[in-house]
């Protein structure tokens, strides 16, 4: 079905790379999920629900944008979620996240996209 308005459709990732505007966000998501550092909240609440973890300090949320980025890559296969685990927030609050992990056609992916920068 084609897209509506001014914004272009999502292009089909089983035939192309996505599309030039987001491929920035998918390579830094991408990058997270290959670093472990990439989750997210379980269940979803209001607000983003990506989340950046390197294990040493309290997680830190992602924007929107990124998180509709790391929607758009487990619809797509790229990622899946993992165990679930608890982090806490900016303020230190405890809350349940689930560990995006990298698929052999994310990991495909992100090869090909850090290979054309």
């Amino acid at each position: 079905m084609p897209g509506t308005g001014n914004v272009p459709p999502i292009p089909d990732w089983k035939k192309e790379d996505p599309p030039d505007w987001i491929k920035d966000d998918v390579v830094k998501m991408l990058r997270y999920a290959v670093a472990d550092r990439l989750y997210t909240r379980s269940p979803i609440q209001s607000g983003p629900s990506g989340w950046f973890h390197d294990h040493a300090e309290q997680a830190r949320q992602a924007t929107w944008d990124e998180s509709e980025v790391i929607g758009l890559l487990e619809e797509h296969g790229c990622l899946i979620a993992g165990q679930t685990r608890v982090l806490k927030d900016e303020s230190g609050e405890p809350f349940n996240a689930d560990h995006m992990e990298i698929t052999p056609a994310g990991r495909e992916l992100f090869a090909r996209l850090t290979s054309e920068r």
